[in-house]
C-alpha cells in the first residue's frame, strides 16, 4: 500500500503542477490551483460513494440473484469465505466476450461481474480461477485505487486539454517562458499521468494473479483463462464501451497491434503466464495442461452460406469481408433485429451506431435500448456484415463521449439487398 499511497501522491502532485501552468499562463495560478484540488476532491468523494453505480452503469452489467446463476454465485461464496471477505454482489454483462471486473469501495461494498461470453467459453475451473482473481482485487482494495486513480489522471487530462485552448486562442501578448511551459505542460502532462496510474493497476494485475493461485490452487486454469481471453480480444477487441473501464477487466478488452500497446493498463499477457506457471511450480500443484500461447494474430473464419463459401473476418474492427455469393445464402440465420439493423444500413447508407434505436422504431416498431442494439451490430460485426467507418472522440469535463459511424461490408451489402427485397415497403 505504501507504494500505492506514493503513486497517488505523486498523481494529485502532478494534479497541482498543471493547474499551476495553466493558471500561470491565464494569470491566475492560485485560483487554478484551488479549481484544480477541489475538482479532484469532489470527484474522488463521488467516486468512493458511488463507485459500484458508475461502473456498472458504464458497462451494461446487471445484478443476478442466486436462482439466476447459482453456480456461479456458490463459487463466489465459497471464494469469499476463503479470503475472510464478505460476499460480493454478483452481476453478468451481457457481451459475447469472454472477460471480467470487480468494483466498489471495499468488501463489504463490491461486486464481481462476468460476461456471458465468459460462463460459455471457459471451463468451470477456469471460471473459478478468474473469479479468485476478481475476489484478490476486493480483498486488497484494488478497485477503490484503480477508480480514484483513474478519476485524478482525467483531471490532470482535462486540465491539459483546456491549457491547450489556451494555447491556441491566445492574443500572444503572453510570456514566451509561460507559453513553453504550458506546452510542455500540454504535451508531457497527461502523459507522466497514464504511466503513473499504469505503474498502479500493472502491479495490482500480477497480484491478484497471485492472490487467485493462493485462493483456488489453480494457477494453470488461471493462465489458460488468459490466453483464451485474450485470443478473443485479438479476434474481436471491444469498439463500442468505454475505454476508462479497462484497468477493471481481467484482460483488457480494447487492445489491439498498435503503438497503444505500451501504454496498456495491464501487463502483457505472456509475463503473466510465465509468472503463473513460476507459481505452480513453487506450490508443486499442476492443476491442468498449459495451453499454447502464441501473440501472432488470430484469423477467423466464419461459415454463413450452405454451399460452403467462406468469410474471412478481420481480427480488429476494420473489417474486410470478402465472400463468393449466389443463391445459396442462408437469410434465416439472422433475426428480426439483424434483419432489421442490415436493411436500415442498406437503406439509409452509413450513419451512428446510436441513431439505430430511433431509426429502428420508426421504420421497423423495434423499440431496443442503445445497449441490446449494440450487442446486434457487435453479432452482425463478428459475422462480416458491418464494419466501423469511423470514430468521433469528444472530452466533456474529463469524461470520453464516442460516437461510430458504422455501414455494410461488401458481403453485408449483398445480404441486405436480398433481407430489403423480402422487406415490406422496399
Amino acid at each position: 500500500m505504501l507504494r500505492e499511497a506514493i503513486l497517488m501522491t505523486a498523481l494529485t502532485a502532478l494534479l497541482v503542477l498543471v493547474g499551476y501552468v495553466v493558471g500561470l499562463f491565464l494569470g491566475n495560478p492560485t485560483t487554478a490551483i484551488q479549481v484544480a484540488l477541489i475538482s479532484a476532491a469532489i470527484m474522488n468523494i463521488a467516486v468512493y460513494i458511488f463507485s459500484d453505480r458508475i461502473v456498472l452503469a458504464m458497462t451494461g452489467a446487471k445484478l443476478i440473484s442466486p436462482s439466476d446463476e447459482p453456480q456461479l454465485h456458490q463459487t463466489i461464496e465459497r471464494l469469499a469465505r476463503e479470503a475472510r471477505i464478505p460476499k460480493p454482489r454478483v452481476a453478468i454483462v451481457p457481451v459475447d466476450l469472454p472477460n471480467a471486473f470487480a468494483t466498489g469501495r471495499g468488501p463489504g461494498r463490491a461486486v464481481v461481474a462476468v460476461t456471458r461470453g465468459l460462463l460459455r467459453e471457459l471451463n468451470s475451473d477456469e471460471v473459478e480461477a478468474v473469479l479468485g482473481h476478481e475476489i484478490s482485487h476486493i480483498r486488497h482494495r484494488d478497485t477503490l485505487v484503480a477508480t480514484m486513480a483513474a478519476t485524478i489522471a482525467g483531471a490532470i487530462s482535462y486540465i491539459a486539454y483546456m491549457g491547450r485552448w489556451g494555447l491556441w486562442l491566445g492574443d500572444g501578448r503572453r510570456s514566451e517562458v509561460n507559453q513553453l511551459l504550458l506546452l510542455l505542460a500540454v504535451i508531457f502532462a497527461p502523459i507522466a499521468a497514464t504511466m503513473i496510474q499504469l505503474a498502479i493497476s500493472r502491479e495490482r494485475e500480477y497480484e491478484a494473479d497471485e492472490g487467485s493461485a493462493m485462493i483456488t490452487k489453480k494457477p494453470i486454469s488461471l493462465a489458460n483463462a488468459l490466453i483464451k481471453i485474450e485470443r478473443a480480444v485479438r479476434r474481436r477487441p471491444m469498439v463500442d464501451a468505454n475505454p476508462a473501464t479497462s484497468p477493471l477487466w481481467i484482460v483488457n478488452p480494447f487492445r489491439g497491434e498498435t503503438l497503444m500497446e505500451l501504454f496498456s493498463t495491464h501487463p502483457p499477457t505472456r509475463k503473466r503466464i510465465e509468472r503463473l506457471r513460476k507459481i505452480a511450480r513453487e506450490m508443486g500443484v499442476n492443476d491442468a495442461p498449459l495451453l499454447e500461447y502464441t501473440e501472432e494474430p488470430i484469423k477467423t473464419r466464419v461459415e454463413r452460406v450452405e454451399t460452403g463459401t467462406s468469410i474471412r473476418v478481420h481480427p480488429y474492427a476494420q473489417l474486410r469481408a470478402v465472400a463468393t455469393l449466389n443463391s445459396g445464402l442462408v437469410l434465416k440465420d439472422f433475426d428480426e433485429v439483424e434483419r432489421a439493423i442490415l436493411v436500415s444500413l442498406y437503406r439509409g447508407g452509413d450513419m451512428s451506431h446510436s441513431a439505430l434505436p430511433k431509426v429502428l422504431a420508426k421504420s421497423f416498431g423495434i423499440h431496443l435500448s442503445l445497449r441490446e442494439v449494440e450487442e446486434a451490430i457487435d453479432r452482425l460485426s463478428a459475422k462480416g456484415l458491418i464494419s466501423l467507418r469511423s470514430v468521433f472522440t469528444a472530452y466533456i469535463f474529463g469524461t470520453e463521449y464516442t460516437r461510430m459511424t458504422i455501414g455494410l461490408t461488401p458481403l453485408g451489402r449483398s445480404i441486405a439487398r436480398k433481407l430489403a427485397g423480402e422487406t415490406r415497403g422496399d
